[in-house]
């Protein structure tokens, strides 16, 4: 649990939770709920075997593992699968779909999966509905509460969008439940950075999607949604800071500052729907095999 928490969970889900409830909540819940305690250790191990052979050295004195400490892809993917397994068994149990501990022990062990992808082979379909039925069952009173529901939903979500993209998929989640959500009212921050991933999501829909409705109509209302998101955005989603790249030194992309780390997940997530809605623009020819 000390190693989790030195790899600052928080800065890989909490990213647009302000109450950072899996930096502050999940640990202590890990405690008493042996979900969660299964869940926590398989993401440890998984960003373990990444780090290079001095980085592992440094964490087994740091933390008091043993010192010739070696850890198999074999033995992670092993831990991780048992994991999966044992939360879907739990599928179909009224009383437990709906526990938001449970929940977020299913969106830290799609950490794995999204650390990987698209490096490997698509997650089988068994292993993603397993996780996802906690996500589909939740999603209406995570998006209208607060707490550890409402924020391992949207890292679920997040999660989601990230893998439907990396392996060019369509979104897995259905999507009318967040149409609410969806408002131009004034809000936070991370909340108008979840409004943009949802509009993301219908994006991915409508590229992925051979069963969607892929009319010029339908594309110019996501352009019109997306403009509307961009033009709507107060000034502190503006980085503080900008600079071109300085193709003397090497440099090939623009630095910029922002004030916190949703407004980085806006910039990309503005820059990902801008390459999308490109790429897959109906009036324009595709290119590529079968094109």
């Amino acid at each position: 649990m000390d190693y989790l928490k030195s790899i600052k969970i928080d800065k890989v889900f909490d990213i647009c939770d302000p109450e950072r409830h899996f930096g502050v909540v999940v640990p202590q819940r890990a405690r008493f709920c042996s979900h969660l305690l299964n869940a926590v250790p398989s993401a440890s191990v998984r960003h373990f075997t990444t780090l290079s052979d001095y980085r592992q050295k440094e964490k087994t004195v740091k933390f008091g593992l043993q010192e010739d400490l070696i850890i198999s892809e074999a033995a992670v993917l092993d831990y991780h699968s048992r994991s999966i397994a044992h939360l879907r068994l739990l599928a179909n149990e009224p009383n437990v779909i709906m526990d938001e501990n449970i929940l977020a022990a299913a969106v830290v062990l799609r950490f794995y999966e999204e650390l990987d992808a698209p490096f490997i082979d698509p997650p089988t379909g068994a292993s993603i509905r397993g996780l996802q039925v906690f996500i589909e069952a939740q999603a209406d009173s995570a998006l209208t509460s607060s707490g550890l529901r409402h924020g391992a939903f949207w890292v679920g979500f997040r999660q989601e969008f990230h893998m439907a993209f990396s392996q060019q998929q369509s979104f897995n989640v259905s999507l009318d439940v967040c149409d609410n959500y969806l408002s131009w009212n004034a809000a936070p921050d991370n909340i108008l950075v979840n409004r943009l991933l949802i509009i993301a999501a219908h994006v991915l829909q409508f590229c992925y999607d051979d069963q969607s409705q892929s009319t010029h109509y339908r594309y110019e209302e996501l352009v019109a949604l997306h403009r509307r998101w961009v033009e709507a955005r107060p000034l502190s989603f503006v980085p503080v800071y900008s600079a071109a790249p300085n193709r003397e030194n090497g440099e090939i992309f623009p630095r910029k500052w922002f004030m916190n780390d949703c407004h980085i997940l806006a910039e990309q997530g503005v820059g990902l729907i801008n390459i999308l809605l490109t790429a897959y623009d109906p009036s324009v020819a595709r290119v590529g095999p079968g094109q």
